[in-house]
């Protein structure tokens, strides 16, 4: 059933988004607006806290301007990333809030927290080569910057890039991506800081990139067959292997065509996985021997003949399963008794030249609670909200712009220009 929220008659004004526009508490969302100026708002009551300018010597360019170069990494603190394609990473400037005051630059590596202090993954690339030079983990523990080397642990992989996917006490636990020759690969590896002990999962990754992670356990897709594999925290030790009966070796060309899982998720106490590929549809296991425990087949799932980007996710209380994908289809299963509770259709999707083109915008909430997307219309594109829990779909009016984005804790929605409390649904406010 879809009812109709109210909203405020007057249009805002566009608001860019970064990909990290929330500070970690979730109260703050920085943007750039109009006038070109990182501005940074209270969400609750969209009260302005700073409008911030670019230092003249770092100004980015406006075509650049738009593509993710503001962080809040807390309330008080912007750090404005001017990019620059002749000397990566770029530049990073952190900014005090809500003064705008510089506090100090430098290079723009991803910094993260960690027990021991700051930390960023230092990556060079060849110059004739695309084969990392230098790989290390800068760690700001002391006076003195200390740097791990992650060579020759972390080479073999081209194009190598590292993210952080946990911290298990003085333990980071390290996704790797990159590629070998024209085959898209991913390990999962760990980085001791007291030490600096650096150890890989020996089983080479061919990928899509689905990986999740929940307490001491990680599960990514593996190997020729396209399995499910899961790794304990943080000894890498394998736990499971999700092989099923009747599956062939793929060359590891084929996995470009839709091999292996499109996506993969861990129950919150990490008991169960879950898996999503268009070829055998939603299926989920004991995590720990990797015995299927239950499935949808078709017409439940959808099945396309081209790969599909998807979210796959498990509510807070692990009782059920929610995939959303970028075909236009969402469903929510039963982890108990396979059944399908939930499943609904949104945007408009065409097959042509060998291809699934489809129209509109979705995002899903971290607790896979909301959903939410762009719906086209002839005249005008209509935002939808809908609770997965209740079912509720909600109609959140016209939209000019397909800037959206919920924050971390899933309790604000910013759309375009307004704000939005997810629970009760309701407009806020309209950023300033």
């Amino acid at each position: 059933m879809l009812s109709s929220a109210a909203a405020p008659t007057s249009a805002p004004s566009p608001v860019y988004l970064a990909s990290e526009s929330f500070s970690p508490s979730g109260n703050t969302v920085v943007y750039w607006d109009q006038q070109g100026l990182a501005t940074v708002a209270s969400l609750a009551d969209c009260r302005l806290i700073a409008r911030v300018a670019e230092s003249p010597e770092h100004a980015v360019s406006p075509t650049d301007r738009y593509e993710g170069d503001l962080v809040l990494p807390s309330d008080d603190e912007l750090v404005i990333i001017y990019p620059d394609p002749d000397k990566p990473p770029g530049y990073a400037e952190r900014r005090a809030l809500p003064s705008g005051a510089v506090l100090d630059g430098g290079p723009a590596y991803a910094r993260f927290a960690t027990p021991l202090g700051p930390a960023y993954f230092d990556v060079q690339l060849g110059a004739e080569s695309s084969a990392p030079e230098h790989a290390q983990l800068v760690l700001h523990d002391s006076a003195t910057p200390r740097r791990i080397n992650l060579l020759p642990k972390f080479g073999g992989i081209d194009w190598l890039r590292l993210s952080v996917l946990t911290t298990l006490g003085n333990t980071l636990v390290v996704h790797l991506e990159g590629a070998i020759g024209a085959l898209s690969v991913q390990r999962v590896g760990t980085i001791e800081l007291t030490s600096g002990a650096v150890k890989v999962a020996p089983t080479l990754v061919a990928t899509t990139g689905a990986v999740a992670v929940a307490k001491n356990r990680v599960a990514l897709v593996q190997e020729d067959d396209s399995p499910v594999f899961v790794y304990e925290l943080p000894s890498l030790r394998r736990l499971s292997v999700t092989r099923e009966p009747g599956l062939t070796e793929q060359r590891y060309e084929q996995f470009s065509l839709g091999q292996p899982y499109s996506c993969v998720a861990l129950s919150p106490d990490a008991s169960v996985v879950a898996a999503y590929r268009d070829d055998t549809g939603l299926r989920w296991y004991d995590a720990t021997s990797g015995k299927r425990l239950g499935e949808l087949h078709e017409p439940d799932v959808p099945d396309f003949d081209s790969p599909e980007l998807c979210r796959l996710a498990f509510t807070a209380d692990g009782r059920r399963l929610v995939l959303a994908t970028d075909k236009g289809t969402v469903l929510v299963a039963s982890v108990a008794d396979s059944k399908l509770l939930l499943s609904f259709t949104w945007g408009k999707c065409e097959y042509v030249s060998h291809e699934t083109h489809c129209n509109g915008l979705s995002i899903l909430s971290a607790d896979a609670r909301f959903f939410v997307a762009l719906d086209p219309q002839p005249k005008q594109d209509r935002a939808q909200l809908v609770d997965l829990e209740s079912g509720q779909a909600h109609d959140l009016g016209p939209v000019t712009t397909a800037q959206m984005q919920l924050d971390p804790s899933g309790r604000y929605l910013v759309l375009g220009g307004r704000v939005w409390s997810t629970s009760p649904l309701r407009s806020l406010c309209t950023l300033p």
